[in-house]
């Protein structure tokens, strides 16, 4: 079975024709979403999302240090050894390299992972090898005699110097900002150390609609408008909610509580890893309080793989619900 028809059966198995995924209709809605989002819901011309979040790398620059954003890869450490930093220009590699992190310098240079069709979507035919493959990997080589790269810098290392001024400089995503909450931040493409653009890896997240579903329409208008990243019930028999800590979303938290608020006749919770926040263990205090019984479930530090996860959840409720019936 070729790679092509591998990807083709996993992508079958999901979509309408195995009765899990509906197909959508954005009709003139597709106008406002960004080309890339669609095409990861796209399979042979049909949507089958409603894309909501794109999350992918670029350059981030500390303005205090860099006034202009560089063109060019060679433009990005010419201003980096200008603005007399330890490093002109900060990329995570560690011992064993960082394909992901690395990837737009090699798009620049011609050598993405598959060819892509005219409509956009990819073929089976990989486009990393050949001269423009070998390219890349000489720029690399010598990228590394010239201690631009260096494969000492971490990912801890690359945060940690560039959120103390060491660089002007860093390739990363939105999950380090937080790192640089005290500095002055553009945030720029790329920049092509090939000649070509520097196309970075997309990661795009979206809503499904169960092809069994008894309203679709209305699930299919529903899911286009609830594209902002907020936490919302509608009527459902099972909900599936996750939350990415990197990009300070707290949609578990926010269940946990709204359903705690909500609760009238008792809470019931089942968690071998239960460690609640301050505003969640106030919740149940809240909730013992007006009289509605609390039940916590959870392993004791013999039984839990992790025995310092459970001593520190009951450290945190003996401090928030004491004097309360949970």
């Amino acid at each position: 079975m070729t790679l092509e028809e591998k990807l083709a059966q996993i992508v079958g198995y999901w979509l309408d024709q195995n009765g899990v995924v509906a197909p959508i209709e954005l009709g003139d809605k597709a106008a406002e979403f960004e080309t890339v989002a669609l095409q990861a819901f796209t399979s042979e011309g049909q949507v089958y999302g409603v894309p909501y979040a794109i999350e992918n790398i670029g350059l981030i620059r500390n303005t205090k240090l860099a006034a202009e954003a560089p063109a060019t890869w060679d433009d990005a450490v010419a201003a980096g050894k200008k603005a007399g930093t330890k490093y002109p220009i900060l990329l995570q590699v560690g011992e064993t390299g960082d394909p992901y992190t690395m990837y737009p310098l090699q798009t620049s240079f011609g050598a993405a992972v598959f060819t892509q069709n005219s409509d956009g979507s990819y073929s089976s035919e990989l486009a990393m090898g050949g001269d423009n493959g070998a390219k890349f990997a000489q720029w690399l080589a010598e990228q590394g005699k010239a201690g631009t790269l260096d494969t000492a810098i971490t990912y801890d290392i690359a945060v940690d110097a560039f959120a103390k001024g060491k660089s002007p400089f860093i390739i990363g995503g939105p999950w380090m900002l937080e790192k640089f909450a005290d500095l002055d931040l553009s945030i720029d493409p790329i920049p092509s150390a090939g000649g070509q653009t520097a196309s970075p890896f997309v990661g795009v997240q979206g809503f499904f609609i169960s092809a069994q579903s008894k309203n679709a329409i209305v699930a299919n208008v529903a899911s286009i408008e609830a594209r902002e990243p907020a936490l919302a019930f509608r009527p459902s028999t099972c909900r599936f909610i996750q939350n990415r800590p990197r990009l300070r979303e707290t949609y578990i938290q926010q269940a946990y509580i709204k359903l705690i608020e909500r609760a009238r006749r008792e809470v019931l919770i089942a968690n071998a890893y239960f460690v609640p926040t301050p505003s969640l263990a106030q919740a149940l205090t809240d909730a013992a309080r007006r009289c509605v019984p609390v039940k916590l479930i959870s392993n004791s530090p013999e039984t839990n793989d992790l025995p310092e996860i459970s001593l520190v959840g009951r450290g945190h409720l003996l401090i928030g619900i004491i004097g309360c019936s949970v």
